[in-house]
């Protein structure tokens, strides 16, 4: 088949995948009540700050704090803050409702085309196996479900095939030299850094994880090759540069709420664990099960976090396709001299492999020692580590069908079957629970579209709290909607300050009082968020407020405008970094324009 005609082929099946993608999930987005899953209600209150942010102030000026939460806290230095993401960017000019499925659409032909990349560019397999395997990849359960549910930032996780094609694909012109070389870094640098920005921090440690056992899979099959790790050095330095803003705001805001307080969950048992990575991966219906072999979380674990399927037949394809690989080296010489010689690959393989299980076993000493890791002592759980299985499987099912199906002859329809047995089966499943989720979006869409008629954003002008007249605590979902109405909710869903505001420094302000009534001490009430991640430098620890003196301050703060706050010398020195890699990103972008510009002419 001539590449013009594989590249038609491609695009028809992707078309066709994204739109039966798109009808079966989109049907959740909203459901038959017209709701939507729980944790957008973080999500589109954070969608509608970020217009209400770039309505006013446009497209350079960095959203560092918002009024929106907590009477005033940080935006930007929070870690699930997706101000930079694509779901943002959209939502500037299309309702949030219409962002997320829109984010759907788009970040599923993003799986789609990665992994058909990955399979047919680095791993060589055929044609029909690399459709399989794109087409299963993104339907797999772990993005459809967190995007029903509101996870938004994990819409990133689509990006880790394209990752490891960009990381393992072996340049014509030399590892870091020749054009490609230079794309192929800049793009791997890209996604790494969209992780960040995405809000998808947890997930950066699972996709160089899943890179890393990709080169391993391919060494084994082809020997060893140092290029991927220098890619990916050079890559993860362009990232850190291009997030250094970010991270180093993130730090210090974290360095005063590191999110420590719970002890992680995990399973009494590595077979547990590998029971529940079978179920969960292959076999619907399995959440229940894998839930209740939980230990010591702090939280109900739901359904949601089980949902990593990508059906059954990857598992008969893969188990297939290793038989048949033994069976080649009981009968083959030469496939046992090979295998001598690469077998060592295995070990570092099987560590990795091993890491997910690992994470998720719970034991005294062992838990205590994953808590006091950087970056995963804050997490609530690990659960989210096996989602490292999801790109593994897809490629080792389409490396098996390859290995089941030697001849090309019969290895399109055994393909064609493979996908229409896994589109069957994710069709099949019960998803009754992302019907009945609570979430209305409606009053957001409405915010949305008022400020685009009007141009105007209404500024935060009261502190609001969910209790009733009785003065009892309730914590409705749709809490942080309270902007639309210029309120900032005080008890806010923010994780950040643990999942029922255990870690907030309520200080002296009020509920029910307007946000610039002075108070006692000669502060008004509104916080001073610069607070949270300067203290030293701003006027106070965290919480603080902003004094009488700064009331103008405070209201260009309150209108969602940047005020004048000291950042500290590191935060400098990373703002520079972070624009100077912009700037290059810049050039390099108007050097290879220019280079097209050229060879069109």
């Amino acid at each position: 088949m001539s590449r013009r005609a594989e590249a038609l082929l491609v695009a028809l099946v992707g078309a066709a995948t994204v739109a039966l993608h798109f009808a079966l999930f989109s049907r959740y987005l909203p459901g038959p009540a017209g709701t939507i899953g729980h944790d957008y209600g973080y999500f589109f209150p954070q969608l509608l700050n970020g217009t209400y942010w770039y309505t006013n102030n446009g497209l350079l000026e960095v959203p560092w704090f918002t009024p929106a939460l907590g009477a005033g806290v940080p935006y930007y230095p929070n870690p699930v803050n997706a101000y930079y993401s694509f779901p943002q960017v959209l939502a500037w000019f299309v309702d949030p409702l219409r962002a997320v499925r829109a984010t759907l659409v788009v970040f599923a032909a993003v799986g789609y085309l990665g992994t058909f990349a990955l399979l047919r560019r680095v791993f060589a397999t055929s044609l029909p196996a690399a459709l399989f395997g794109a087409c299963a990849f993104a339907f797999n359960g772990f993005f459809a479900h967190r995007m029903l549910v509101g996870h938004l930032a994990f819409h990133s996780f689509m990006l880790i095939p394209a990752m490891g094609y960009w990381a393992l694909r072996r340049p014509p012109g030399g590892e870091l030299r020749g054009r490609g070389a230079v794309a192929q870094v800049v793009l791997l640098g890209l996604a790494y850094a969209y992780l960040v920005q995405s809000a998808n921090v947890h997930g950066i440690p699972v996709a160089f994880l899943a890179v890393a056992a990709f080169a391993l899979i391919e060494a084994l099959r082809r020997g060893w090759s140092w290029g991927w790790i220098e890619r990916t050095a050079v890559a993860g330095g362009l990232a850190l540069a291009l997030c250094a803003a970010k991270l180093c705001a993130t730090i210090a805001f974290m360095g005063a709420f590191p999110r420590s307080g719970y002890s992680l969950p995990g399973f009494s048992s590595v077979g547990s664990a590998l029971a529940a990575v079978f179920d969960t991966l292959f076999l619907g219906g399995a959440h229940e099960g894998a839930a209740a072999a939980i230990v010591y979380s702090s939280w109900k674990l739901d359904r949601h976090e089980f949902e990593y399927g990508i059906t059954i037949v990857p598992l008969v394809l893969l188990t297939a396709g290793a038989i048949a690989g033994i069976v080649v080296l009981v009968r083959s010489a030469p496939a046992r001299a090979a295998a001598r010689r690469r077998g060592w690959l295995a070990v570092p393989l099987l560590v990795v492999l091993a890491i997910p299980v690992a994470l998720n076993v719970h034991g005294p000493h062992w838990t205590a020692f994953v808590e006091s890791l950087p970056v995963l002592g804050s997490a609530s759980n690990m659960i989210r580590f096996l989602s490292l299985y999801v790109p593994l499987a897809v490629v080792g099912a389409a490396l098996g069908l390859d290995r089941l199906v030697p001849g090309a002859k019969w290895r399109g329809a055994a393909a064609l079957a493979a996908v229409l047995a896994t589109l069957g089966l994710q069709w099949s499943v019960d998803r009754g629970y992302y019907e009945r989720q609570p979430y209305r979006p409606g009053p957001i869409v409405a915010a949305w579209q008022a400020v685009q008629d009007t141009g105007k954003v209404p500024p935060v002008e009261r502190i609001v709290a969910p209790f009733d007249a009785a003065g009892r605590p309730a914590l409705p979902i749709d809490r942080n909607d309270a902007l639309i109405r210029g309120e900032s909710q005080l008890v806010c869903y923010e994780p950040i300050f643990g999942y029922q505001q255990e870690w907030f420094p309520f200080g002296p302000v009020r509920y029910g009082m307007p946000a610039l009534a002075e108070l006692d001490g000669g502060v008004l009430n509104v916080k001073n968020p610069a607070c949270f991640v300067f203290p030293e430098l701003n006027g106070g620890p965290p919480g603080s407020h902003f004094r009488v003196d700064q009331r103008r301050a405070a209201e260009r703060f309150l209108a969602y405008r940047p005020f004048a706050f000291e950042p500290s010398r590191s935060q400098t020195i990373a703002d520079g970094i972070n624009l100077g890699a912009l700037v290059l990103l810049a050039l390099l972008a108007v050097r290879a324009a220019s280079r097209a510009g050229r060879r069109a002419g």
